[in-house]
């Protein structure tokens, strides 16, 4: 039996901007706020995604100085999951864009769970 091959996509960059994404998220190490920043995203499953500059959050506190946590904004979650489902289905792996699709409808939801629990506070 052949070894299984790994499909990797790289995506060099996103049209998510910093300007695209709310606001600085608490720090789940620290508590604090983040600042926005461009941060590296890497997924991987069946298949590897791998996008160098990210829209997101990293964290700027002494407390987590050493090694500051990086968040990846809701937004620049759902275009790394629609642009890999578009490659997927562009080479005829419709099993894998089903993936990604599901990937796809859970950031959709947890972006509104997350933007109704910002609207609470």
């Amino acid at each position: 039996m052949a070894p299984i091959e790994t499909i990797t996509i790289t995506i060099g960059r996103l049209r998510t901007t910093l300007e695209d994404i709310p606001g600085g998220i608490e720090c789940v190490v620290c508590g604090k706020p983040t600042v926005k920043a461009f941060v590296p995203y890497q997924f991987e499953g069946d298949v590897v995604v791998r996008v160098l500059q990210t829209p997101g959050y990293r964290c700027t506190s002494p407390t987590c100085a050493e090694d500051p946590p990086e968040y990846v904004s809701h937004e620049a979650l759902l275009e790394i999951f629609t642009v890999a489902r578009d490659e997927m289905l562009e080479r005829g792996l419709t099993l894998e864009a089903e993936k990604f699709k599901r990937r796809i409808e859970f950031q959709k939801r947890a972006q509104e769970e997350s933007r109704r629990l910002e609207g609470d506070n």
